[in-house]
């Protein structure tokens, strides 16, 4: 790993980064079931669901492209079909914000969902070091049993991809909940 260009800085990052992620997932789902105080950021997040979903998604993007293309981790089948889902998101949230356009969560969220299977799937195989059909180990692709990273000792790179799609999927609900007159100040 010392050989990996700045691996020293990016992997502690994308690591905390990950964690601050999964927090603000609890954060949010406690403010949509109305739990005080977290409750107020519902308005708020619903306002910037498009720039906050281009932001953590391109920032993901960045990571893991860093991860594939500058540290040399192999992505797997089921790694691929995922950014099959991720990928494209940040097109649309660009384009959602340049337009000015609202409507574009029934598309995200219909791909962040996909998406969502595909890494769940992904986690059980690599948790249970479960056969696939998809990733074979010693295969000439590389294996979805395989962990290049694996910090705080759970998340590891399909642990990452959920994350970032639970977290494109609450902040999608923040925004229709938060067009409800229940949380309107």
């Amino acid at each position: 790993m010392e050989t990996i260009p700045l691996y020293w800085l990016m992997n502690p990052l994308i690591i905390w980064s990950v964690l601050a992620l999964q927090i603000a997932c609890v954060v949010l789902l406690l403010g949509i079931v109305r739990v005080s105080p977290f409750s107020k950021l519902i308005p708020f997040v619903g306002r910037q669901a498009i720039p906050i979903s281009f932001l953590v998604l391109f920032a993901s993007v960045v990571g893991s492209l860093y991860y594939s293309e500058v540290a040399g981790f192999a992505a797997c089948s089921l790694c691929w079909v995922q950014r099959v889902f991720i990928y494209p998101q940040v097109i649309i949230f660009g384009l959602a914000r340049w337009y000015d356009r609202r409507d574009v969560f029934l598309y995200t969220s219909t791909l962040s969902f996909f998406g969502l299977s595909v890494a769940l799937y992904n986690v059980f195989i690599q948790t249970f070091n479960t056969a696939s059909a998809f990733c074979e180990p010693g295969s000439a692709a590389s294996s979805c049993l395989e962990k290049y990273v694996e910090g705080l000792g759970y998340i590891t790179i399909p642990v990452m991809s959920v994350t970032l799609l639970v977290f494109l999927l609450i902040v999608a609900w923040s925004k229709k909940v938060s067009n409800m007159s229940v949380f309107v100040a």
